[in-house]
């Protein structure tokens, strides 16, 4: 997951957390997690139900401590397409 839109011009960005949850602004599928000031999350391994919703949301913290959050949309769970090769 990549995230754009934080700024603070006044004491700059610190940190970014984000998490995955089952509703909006909850983090029981991946806690929230420091990335840095990488925009991305990444998670593997997790075991999704296929049609099941998940929300990420991010929260940015400035150089004063003070944070910002932002939660995404919905997304579904879609099957992965597997590729296979016969010789």
């Amino acid at each position: 997951m990549s995230w754009v839109g934080f700024k603070d011009v006044h004491s700059g960005i610190s940190h970014y957390d984000w998490s995955l949850g089952t509703k909006r602004g909850l983090d029981d599928i991946v806690p929230f997690s420091n990335v840095g000031l990488d925009k991305r999350g990444v998670a593997r391994g997790l075991d999704l139900a296929i049609g099941s919703i998940v929300y990420a949301s991010v929260r940015a913290t400035n150089n004063v401590n003070m944070t910002a959050i932002s939660h995404s949309n919905g997304m579904v769970i879609a099957p992965v397409a597997l590729e296979a090769s016969l010789d």
